[in-house]
């Protein structure tokens, strides 16, 4: 004996009307919103460090550290082979950057997810209506 049963065969029409769902999001796993919410983070991370090496070289080859380090200094635009700011502090920076984003972008979602765990209890949660037309 088999414990499916059987749904509506296909020539049957269907019931007219609408049918209404409710759906109840009453509790949020805390570990899980942590694993999402650093993975954002690192994505974000790597994604912030290599858009600032991507800005980085275009501003280094449009001339605008030489304008700016001749703007600084005074005196007229020299040559110069080293920047005012090395690609490798930037890169450091940014990597700083990136990792205070991971810890703060996990903290502020579990945070949030304890938060919603608290208010659920108190009102029952977030109930979404869906309808079939």
């Amino acid at each position: 004996m088999s414990n499916v049963t059987a749904g509506p065969a296909r020539n049957e029409p269907r019931a007219s009307g609408n049918s209404e769902v409710r759906l109840g999001l009453r509790y949020v796993s805390v570990f899980s919103t942590a694993k999402i919410a650093f993975l954002f983070g690192v994505v974000g991370g790597v994604v912030g460090v290599f858009a600032t090496i991507i800005i980085y070289n275009i501003l280094n080859s449009s001339g605008t550290f030489t304008q700016l380090d001749s703007l600084i200094s005074g005196a007229p635009a020299l040559p110069s082979a080293a920047p005012i700011v090395p690609l490798n502090l930037v890169i450091e920076f940014s990597a700083v950057a990136g990792v205070l984003n991971v810890i703060l972008v996990t903290l502020i979602a579990v945070v949030g997810a304890l938060f919603y765990n608290g208010s659920s209890k108190l009102t029952d949660g977030l109930f979404v209506s869906f309808t079939n037309k």
